[in-house]
């Protein structure tokens, strides 16, 4: 796999810890290695292939704890991918410069590598202590997504809610998947960002019946899109298409007899 030697070589020690003083060191990553059971967490990791994950920026600090999102690199079913997951866990997975510099900077990793990313969002919104620098976090997020538009494929997982200008970054993506609690309106105000109300109005391509679903959808999804615009098509082992569709087949039955043994996801079923 020729692009994964190049992700690691970009990725360098972005996951690292340097510090001179070996206790503080320690007290460090004693809290974080507290966050490795939250949800944000346990998502990724159950996305990416089991030891190839390599987290950025792993101890950015937002206010008095950690940044609200993790972010890494790895493989998925063999394919090099990068991710960010929004922590519910932390701070309710409320977006942050410190979420935001994550954010951009595996989106620039996904750029440089020709990786497909995957981006995971469950958040109550955005810090308003903050005030204006979160609305700038907010615009350096869309900005880095746009750069992505048509180069590498965006894969939208919608866990939790997903309001305002997050629902225009995760609606900007080449394919959206939504779990039961997922939200996506732009609207602050309670609007209708159900998985249904989102797969009616197109937003949404797969509704799935739960978390598990969603997560297992977006890996499919990375195996079977290519990695980037100038990537060739996967050779495999041909298997004969058949030679006549029974009459009266329905259209799915039609394109899963022309499909490499039978696969192929369906977007936008309902």
């Amino acid at each position: 796999m020729i692009l994964l030697p190049v992700l690691r070589r970009i990725i360098g020690l972005n996951g690292g810890i340097r510090m001179s003083h070996p206790d503080r060191a320690g007290s460090l990553q004693k809290a974080h290695g507290d966050l490795e059971n939250s949800a944000g967490y346990r998502r990724i990791l159950s996305l990416f292939d089991e030891g190839s994950f390599n987290e950025v920026d792993a101890y950015a600090k937002s206010g008095d704890g950690f940044a609200e999102a993790v972010a890494g690199s790895g493989t998925v079913d063999g394919c090099p991918a990068c991710a960010f997951c929004q922590n519910p866990d932390v701070a309710r997975g409320a977006m942050s410069k410190a979420q935001a510099s994550k954010i951009k900077k595996i989106y620039q990793l996904a750029l440089k590598a020709g990786v497909p990313l995957v981006g995971i969002y469950d958040s109550a919104g955005g810090r308003l202590d903050e005030g204006a620098d979160m609305l700038a976090a907010y615009g350096e997020v869309l900005l880095a997504a746009n750069s992505l538009s048509g180069v590498v494929p965006q894969i939208s997982v919608v866990l939790g809610p997903c309001v305002g200008t997050g629902a225009v970054v995760a609606a900007g993506a080449d394919v959206v998947v939504m779990s039961p609690k997922g939200e996506l309106t732009i609207s602050t105000e309670g609007g209708d960002g159900s998985p249904a109300a989102a797969e009616k109005l197109g937003v949404c391509q797969f509704a799935a019946s739960d978390e598990k679903e969603a997560l297992r959808t977006a890996k499919k999804l990375v195996s079977m899109l290519p990695s980037n615009n100038v990537s060739g098509a996967p050779l495999f082992n041909a298997v004969p298409a058949k030679t006549r569709t029974a009459a009266g087949a329905s259209a799915r039955e039609i394109i899963a007899s022309v499909c490499d043994a039978g696969e192929f996801l369906e977007l936008g079923a309902k």
